[in-house]
């Protein structure tokens, strides 16, 4: 108990705390010079190139699936939102760009889940072939945006024709 309460008022004095840090950081600096350049060393190579390998592995993954426009947005920010995390120093601008981030993505998810109720509402979710209905509208009007609702992820293609 005795223990915690030095801890604690170490804790509650900054200018102790970082005193108490910069002794300690001087003795181990003088007991162990090469061992602690060689943990800061790799310490400092492994959460660069961790990120990148990570940030690789997750692109190739993502490639090798079905993806659409929608898709790659999200994987785009969440490997941005990965990089910002794992170079975390602590930092007040590192933290509030993590949560713009974050928050991008939440926004983004909401924009695109009503939008593509309203879509599904509107259009359907399945193409169709019935004559002035509003999907053979956007077929006839916008043929370039018809074609592309595969790859936007709006829609998965069905062939009119097939109906």
């Amino acid at each position: 108990m005795c223990m915690l309460d030095i801890v604690n008022k170490i804790f509650l004095d900054p200018k102790l705390a970082s005193e108490i840090e910069a002794q300690s950081w001087k003795l181990l600096m003088a007991s162990y010079p090469e061992t602690l350049k060689f943990i800061i060393r790799a310490r400092n190579l492994l959460s660069t190139y961790l990120t990148l390998i990570l940030c690789g592995v997750i692109i190739y993954c993502i490639s090798k699936g079905d993806t659409t426009l929608i898709n790659w947005i999200y994987f785009s920010l969440n490997v941005l939102l990965l990089c910002f995390l794992s170079n975390n120093d602590g930092k007040t601008s590192t933290l509030k760009r993590s949560t713009r981030t974050a928050n991008c993505i939440v926004y983004y998810s909401v924009f695109l889940l009503i939008g593509e109720c309203i879509f599904a509402w509107i259009f359907g979710v399945q193409g169709n072939n019935i004559p002035g209905s509003n999907d053979t509208a956007l077929r006839e009007r916008f043929r370039g945006l018809y074609d592309s609702l595969q790859l936007i992820g709006l829609r998965m293609y069905v062939d009119p024709q097939s109906h």
